[in-house]
């Protein structure tokens, strides 16, 4: 995540001093769906980059002299605006060297700004610490239904495909012989630009693999229409897609 352009002008996700050592809070991208569903889950990873908590099998204290027994998250819509209750609580990672947290109650199309507070040990009654600045995360879009497949035909879940929007294409299939899977991928002069092996597929059983709109050397294709040839054991079929930038 790169530098915030907000006052603290700290790196967004680096989260600093006050919940003791320095922790690196990232975001993950969203989980893909292999066949179905929505896909706008979101990680984020605590990892210790230094500090008496990053290492060790046991909680210690900070720099301030206080044990961290765990970290709670906040989640908002707005930058600054954190109140209310936690929406989780992990352990200390000093307990786990690199602890994650997803966010499934996460909605498409929505950004969030997440902060974290440490749990300091203490008497009476344990004590929370201030937010560690923000990390900034943005949903995709809602997840497609996969499109029927029956057996000895392929289908996309996309007509057209923009790689500048980090759309992939979603390629099903279902072949009628059990054995290795190839798709070429052509130009519309016929010129192959790409090969996708994506295995061995069963017989009757839907399969799936994708393509990113790269070439052979991972360079974006050029907008136009595209030919995808799948060959199997006794299936063969082409399709056209078109790729817009």
């Amino acid at each position: 995540m790169g530098p915030s352009d907000r006052p603290d002008q700290r790196p967004s996700g680096q989260l600093h001093g006050a919940i003791g050592g320095q922790f690196r809070l990232t975001s993950g991208k969203p989980y893909q769906r292999p066949r179905h569903g929505h896909h706008h889950a979101k990680r984020l990873s605590f990892q210790p980059t230094h500090g008496p908590n990053g290492h060790g099998r046991r909680p210690r204290p900070n720099d301030e002299g206080n044990i961290v027994l765990s970290y709670n998250i906040y989640r908002s819509g707005s930058f600054g605006l954190i109140s209310g209750s936690p929406i989780a609580s992990i352990p200390n990672p000093a307990l786990a060297p690199v602890t994650t947290f997803t966010d499934t109650t996460a909605t498409p199309n929505t950004t969030y700004y997440y902060v974290v507070t440490a749990v300091y040990q203490s008497s009476p009654a344990n004590t929370e610490s201030p937010a560690s600045n923000h990390a900034l995360v943005t949903t995709g879009a809602p997840g497609k239904a996969v499109p029927p497949v029956t057996t000895g035909t392929m289908a996309f879940d996309a007509n057209v495909l923009k790689p500048l929007t980090g759309q992939i294409l979603n390629i099903y299939y279902v072949v009628p012989n059990t054995g290795p899977v190839e798709i070429d991928i052509y130009n519309i002069t016929g010129y192959p630009i790409r090969y996708l092996d994506p295995g061995v597929a069963q017989a009757g059983v839907q399969a799936s693999t994708t393509w990113d709109g790269t070439d052979r050397n991972g360079k974006l294709v050029a907008s136009g229409i595209y030919l995808l040839e799948i060959k199997g054991t006794g299936f063969h079929q082409v399709k056209k897609v078109a790729v817009v930038k």
